[in-house]
């Protein structure tokens, strides 16, 4: 059986695999969009974003950017650690927090969701 090989499309809309580019780039409309977002990212945390946006980011800086720009850049550590969103996949991951963080099911136990939205 042969082996999966990952493939993208470049700007031009050429495939390219990644190990040919130096890994997953951003095409020059994503490069746009992030650059202009980026202008609305509050100072503090505008380099986390864009090292992220750029993917020249470690995974833990990358996961940093996400939980940043979840809680919309406001009381970031502070929303950040207290953090319910039990169905993310970074939640276990996520920066800023002060104790081993506890499993998915005793935090469900201890307060339970009253609906089904996630925010």
């Amino acid at each position: 059986m042969e082996d999966f090989k990952f493939e993208q499309l470049d700007a031009e809309g050429k495939t390219s695999r990644p190990e040919e580019t130096g890994g997953a780039r951003m095409n020059s409309e994503q490069e746009r969009v992030s650059e202009e977002y980026a202008e609305t990212v509050p100072e503090f945390y505008k380099g986390t974003y864009l090292r992220a946006a750029r993917r020249t980011a470690s995974p833990r800086q990358a996961i940093k950017a996400n939980c940043s720009f979840c809680v919309g850049y406001e009381e970031v550590r502070e929303r950040v650690r207290s953090c319910r969103v039990l169905i993310c996949p970074l939640w276990p991951y996520r920066p800023y927090q002060t104790a081993p963080a506890k499993t998915v099911d005793a935090i469900a136990r201890a307060a339970p969701f009253k609906s089904r939205s996630i925010i």
